[in-house]
């Protein structure tokens, strides 16, 4: 496989297109606001956190939004829920039928605390490309919540009274809908399968150059943001899709029970077609491909746990265990 690799300007950083986290291409949609939502304090919000967020810290949060009015009904980790299309797709399902309106996302780095609230647009991505959103932040976690309770009080008449006293965080997301297989889709050659793209046109050429070197079946490009009904109407059976998180949480996610008191995460690469072994970190982010029976909803993650470091070395053992799996030389 050509290792082939793109720069471009993403969020704070620069990253190759394709290895920056999920949250992080969401983050880069929205554009900075100092204005209040108009109904935030009368509407209902979900919290996504990032891991570094503890209870305690969470429960304080919980409480500063109390006073204000803003109705927080559930907190989720943001990279579980952003993690890939199925697990993004459970969430805004589950978010669909508690009616939530609002968005926000928790941030924190060694200098301070940042907070964006936004609309909720209904679908799996959440929000769309240049999207406004309400933006505080604060070296102080007091100071940013005493400057959001002003700021909501002076814009608007708080409606919202029968708010949680502490997060709520039980809710049980499932990205998995169907079967939940430990093998290959060895009939997949007899169906056209669908390669969902990036959005980046220079990653999407090497996606599909990769496929059509390497993948001999019947499959065609789509948007990344296409729906899976719609693609069974057109005669799409399967599709590949991947999670893009920290090993442990890609592992937690997929159902696989070790792993999780795991410091580093075993998994298999391909070297002039032989099985090597190579330990990563299991805080590392990492790409692990699978492949999805729209049909039925039933994935089919692999005999081997093959997640890497990359998109083009994770995708590459996926599909080099395809291969020999089926006999293809």
């Amino acid at each position: 496989m050509r290792a082939l690799f793109f720069i471009v300007p993403i969020f704070y950083v620069i990253l190759s297109y394709g290895q920056s986290t999920e949250e992080e291409k969401l983050y880069a949609k929205l554009v900075s606001t100092v204005k209040v939502p108009d109904d935030l304090l009368s509407t209902r919000s979900a919290v996504f956190y990032e891991s570094s967020f503890n209870q305690s810290t969470l429960e304080e949060i919980q409480k500063g939004f109390q006073q204000t009015g803003i109705d927080a009904v559930i907190y989720f980790e943001t990279p579980q829920a952003m993690a890939g299309s199925d697990s993004r797709l459970a969430h805004a399902r589950y978010l669909s039928t508690r009616a939530i309106r609002y968005l926000i996302f928790l941030r924190k780095t060694d200098k301070e605390y940042d907070f964006f609230f936004t609309a909720f647009n209904g679908k799996n991505d959440f929000v769309e490309q240049g999207q406004v959103a309400w933006q505080m932040k604060s070296s102080n976690l007091n100071d940013l919540l005493k400057s959001i309770f002003r700021a909501c009080i002076n814009s608007q008449k708080k409606q919202n009274f029968l708010i949680n006293d502490y997060p709520e965080r039980e809710a049980a997301v499932n990205a998995i809908v169907g079967k939940r297989l430990e093998s290959l889709a060895r009939d997949i050659n007899y169906f056209k399968v669908a390669i969902p793209k990036f959005g980046e046109a220079e990653a999407d050429k090497l996606l599909e150059q990769y496929f059509k070197d390497n993948f001999p079946i019947k499959f065609e490009m789509v948007e990344n943001s296409a729906d899976e009904k719609e693609l069974r109407n057109k005669g799409f059976l399967y599709i590949l899709r991947y999670v893009h998180v920290p090993g442990v949480v890609a592992k937690e996610i997929l159902g696989y029970e070790e792993g999780k008191s795991e410091t580093a995460i075993t998994t298999i690469r391909y070297v002039n077609n032989e099985i090597q072994l190579k330990t990563i970190p299991s805080e590392a982010p990492v790409f692990k491909f699978y492949f999805k029976n729209m049909e039925f909803d039933n994935v089919h993650l692999g005999n081997k746990w093959d997640a890497d470091m990359t998109w083009q070395e994770a995708l590459a053992n996926h599909i080099q265990a395809y291969r020999q799996e089926v006999k293809i030389p």
